[in-house]
């Protein structure tokens, strides 16, 4: 009877995995009811809610989130930056999302309306986990992000949120990752909708950790996700995460940069430069073509800039090239005009201005990723000067 006990065990697990990335309905609706049928569980009370914090596993970036947007499978990226604990059932949510060269900034919540333990734990491979788990279970969780209206193609994002856990012998919470070595892995997975402020028209929409639920024909991996060629659009780099604190800068923009306008720059466009210290040969100033930059003796550069949001602004390094050209920058016609090198951000009347570095395309990194403006800070606050 226990060698029949762990067969059926394995098999409900199996389907439960099952449920990260094919489903013959891709409703958010018909997949809760999937899960909670395949998924034999009991719903725990409320004290455990009270208890229980899932901000860091959400949080956990062990991986990215994979994710499409769109009947064609549009390549999602998306990012959480901070998920507050606010109530025993609600989350308060920031992040950001990236579809090509467009990025958005959003705000959000997350209400937890089922927290199931599993009726069959599931110990991983030969039972290795056996005696340290207390509980492990899911949780069904519903999600409204809202994105910043005031920037291009932005929308709202509704739907079903999965939670795997489970609750070690310290009574800690954490990431259920114990069937991490299945070929259908997965956790954190969203199914839902995508509704566009502007024109009110909805796309279906998915993301998770490792598998995407409802991806279709997308994945056609075996032991784990992978593209299928014809969505080439998610090119080479697809899995590509990105560091978390610059997710949205560390992803190729278009070709062709479009300089942001006279009206967009607003009063950054004037006669006068930016600078941390109006005494010295290190300043910055703008105009309709773009930012000049100029380090002291060293070197001066162009660059192009392009509006993000209301009060930020990407730089992206341009041609004519750096003159003149420092020894140590000799390769520069290798670096990437469609990565931003840095960011503005208006701070009242003062700018944050955030350096990154050159993207060498040969290298495949970032180079000379200290700021000028002063190598012992990414970032720096700038005042205007008077010249």
């Amino acid at each position: 009877m226990r060698t029949i006990s762990k067969s059926l065990i394995l098999i409900v697990f199996t389907l439960s995995i099952f449920l990260c990335s094919a489903q013959s309905d891709c409703t958010a609706t018909e997949w809760e009811k999937q899960i909670l049928l395949k998924n034999p569980s009991i719903l725990l009370t409320d004290r455990y809610l009270a208890n229980f914090n899932f901000s860091n596993i959400l949080l956990d970036d062990r991986t990215c989130y994979l994710g499409y947007i769109g009947d064609n499978y549009q390549r999602l990226y998306i990012n959480f930056t901070e998920i507050h604990k606010e109530t025993s059932t609600e989350y308060s949510v920031k992040g950001n999302t990236a579809v090509k060269s467009n990025l958005c900034d959003f705000n959000g919540t997350i209400i937890i309306k089922r927290l199931c333990e599993l009726q069959h734990y599931y110990y991983g491979v030969d039972d290795e986990m056996k005696g340290k788990i207390k509980k492990q279970g899911f949780t069904l969780a519903d999600i409204l992000l809202c994105e910043n209206n005031t920037q291009k193609g932005s929308g709202i994002f509704k739907g079903i949120l999965l939670i795997k856990w489970y609750v070690d012998t310290n009574n800690v919470l954490l990431y259920d990752d114990i069937a991490n070595s299945s070929d259908s892995y997965c956790n954190n997975q969203f199914l839902g909708k995508w509704t566009s402020y502007r024109t009110n028209v909805s796309k279906k929409c998915a993301w998770g950790h490792y598998r995407i639920p409802c991806s279709g024909d997308l994945d056609i991996g075996a032991a784990e996700f992978s593209v299928n060629p014809k969505y080439n659009d998610w090119g080479e780099r697809w899995n590509y995460c990105g560091e978390k604190k610059q997710f949205e800068w560390d992803i190729a923009s278009e070709t062709d940069i479009e300089t942001a306008s006279s009206e967009e720059l607003g009063d950054l466009k004037s006669e006068k430069s930016w600078s941390n210290d109006c005494n010295s040969n290190y300043y910055v100033g703008f105009d309709v073509v773009g930012a000049f930059f100029r380090f002291s003796t060293n070197y001066a550069m162009n660059t192009k800039i392009k509006k993000v949001n209301a009060t930020t602004f990407a730089i992206y390094f341009s041609f004519p090239i750096i003159r003149p050209i420092p020894d140590d920058m000799q390769d520069c016609l290798n670096y990437a005009e469609n990565i931003p090198i840095a960011k503005i951000e208006r701070i009242d009347d003062k700018l944050k201005f955030t350096w990154f570095g050159f993207y060498d395309t040969k290298k495949k990194k970032r180079v000379h990723t200290q700021n000028p403006f002063n190598t012992n800070q990414e970032s720096v606050i700038l005042q205007k000067c008077d010249r």
